[in-house]
């Protein structure tokens, strides 16, 4: 069962992913803030981690760090930027950090679980 953790601020929308992610097989945790899925990947080996957009006042900021992080503290795990708009230097500069997809956050949940699991079945 592949491991997801979806790092979002915004309850509701990362309940939503999770329920829809659940509902397919997946196992998913949920962090609203980078130092909460900090604490979570201490404990369980995820094979993907979502950040989306409502980290923060400043979440290209925010998730690109947590890009970083997850490329330097867990690099078996594949990471997805979930993005409210998209320029070519976030797409570069996310992708520098790590990031495997860069994708809109208006993107269908269908074809994010499409991703993440094509992504998570990509040997490293």
């Amino acid at each position: 069962m592949l491991q997801v953790l979806v790092v979002e601020a915004e309850e509701d929308v990362s309940g939503s992913m999770a329920r829809f992610f659940r509902s397919r097989g997946l196992s998913v945790d949920t962090a609203a803030r980078v130092e909460e899925a900090r604490a979570l990947s201490a404990g369980r080996k995820y094979d993907v981690v979502l950040a989306g957009p409502g980290q923060s006042k400043s979440p290209e900021e925010q998730n690109l760090n947590l890009l970083s992080w997850v490329r330097d503290h867990t690099p078996w795990a594949r990471s997805v930027l979930l993005t409210t708009r998209t320029s070519g230097i976030e797409e570069t500069e996310a992708r520098r950090r790590g990031a495997d997809l860069v994708a809109e956050a208006a993107l269908p949940l269908g074809s994010l679980f499409d991703a993440i699991v094509a992504l998570a079945e990509e040997k490293r």
